[in-house]
């Protein structure tokens, strides 16, 4: 159907974008990225087509052609969020955090102020990604304030424990929302009640966790990547609440399920460190260690730095005390702490809050 709409219109660009998702659909990832193409020659803003186009690029390694195409989105005027999002994401899955800190900076400047999605989260991971957790409180506290429509809002105090992997304190904070608010879980939308799930299945309140997980999550689901909110993925929270519960045969099936689509995107050369990192804890959690240490190394070696957001995480702690393991998380740590340093040189040398208060005041003022 879509090749008949293009016969009659060659140019319309939605309708390549959707005939790449087909085509990438059932694997055909040569024919996508040639449609994905055309489609950003004939328009090259279309925020869909640069962002799948850029990820396409980026897994078959062609990374900075990738940046490239988000960036040349952020060129026009007044630049749509997707690209910001895109390009941000895309960094922190190839391990520059520098990068990501300053995409996030850009998103903040630039970015559209009447998109109710608009906040300061992205700028808050990234300075959560290294550790600052001041500085990381600073923009999620102030993302009421300045984007009071923000659907994120309701859930900031849960964020930052969460983050350090202070599981108790962010269920806590999480149910205080819930009561403060008058909030069912059932109201949750899935990614929110999936965090929440994840934080029952990671306390120890297995019987709730399969409760607000299981009707949701199938075993064939798409694997959890591409989110900067891993720790809260749903497949591995429910077969972890599974474990617990002494329903091994249930978690094996969902497991299973995941780890065969691990072994397609796997085959991939250029396999992204979020899919290659989530592949490997789908080894841990099946109670292979060896493979989930081989797969944790190529994680490493592609990009992974989530260091500070999974060093108190209960689904790694069996390999706590493996020579291995802790040699991979000291590289990682050395190399976000790298970065760290460079971010707090950028900020000390100039002073970004002042920018970024200008910044709405004239975006903000009338006619602007």
């Amino acid at each position: 159907m879509l090749r008949e709409v293009l016969a009659q219109e060659p140019n319309m660009s939605d309708a390549l974008l959707w005939l790449a998702n087909a085509l990438g659909d059932q694997g055909r990832t040569d024919d996508q990225r040639s449609v994905l193409q055309r489609g950003a020659r004939i328009d090259p803003l279309h925020p869909s087509i640069g962002g799948n186009l850029a990820n396409t690029l980026a897994q078959q390694g062609e990374v900075r052609q990738a940046i490239r195409v988000l960036e040349r989105q952020l060129d026009q005027p007044r630049p749509p969020l997707a690209p910001f999002y895109n390009l941000a994401s895309l960094h922190s899955r190839l391990g520059h955090l520098v990068e990501f800190n300053a995409a996030a900076k850009t998103m903040a400047l630039r970015g559209p102020l009447d998109n109710p999605f608009m906040d300061h989260y992205l700028l808050a991971a990234s300075y959560g990604l290294v550790g600052d957790w001041r500085t990381a409180e600073y923009w999620l506290d102030r993302q009421a304030r300045d984007y009071p429509e923000s659907v994120q809002n309701d859930f900031v105090p849960p964020t930052v424990p969460g983050w350090q992997g202070r599981d108790t304190d962010a269920l806590i904070a999480f149910r205080k929302v819930l009561d403060d608010e008058g909030i069912g879980v059932d109201s949750l939308p899935d990614f929110t009640r999936g965090w929440y799930g994840a934080l029952l299945a990671r306390t120890g309140e297995h019987a709730a966790a399969i409760e607000v997980l299981e009707p949701f999550t199938a075993p064939d689901a798409p694997i959890g990547t591409g989110s900067l909110e891993p720790r809260y993925d749903g497949p591995h929270a429910l077969a972890w609440a599974y474990r617990g519960s002494g329903a091994d045969a249930k978690a094996e099936v969902l497991l299973s399920a995941q780890w065969n689509d691990c072994q397609t995107l796997l085959a991939a050369a250029h396999a992204t460190s979020d899919v290659v990192h989530y592949c490997a804890e789908t080894a841990l959690l099946r109670g292979d260690r060896d493979q989930a240490l081989t797969l944790f190394d190529r994680a490493v070696a592609a990009g992974w730095r989530d260091y500070y957001l999974r060093q108190h995480d209960v689904y790694w702690a069996p390999l706590e005390s493996d020579a291995r393991y802790r040699a991979l998380m000291a590289k990682v740590k050395a190399d976000v702490d790298r970065q760290a340093a460079e971010i707090a040189r950028i900020d000390a040398s100039e002073d970004f809050v002042a920018r970024f208060d200008a910044a709405m005041a004239t975006r903000k003022a009338p006619g602007t």
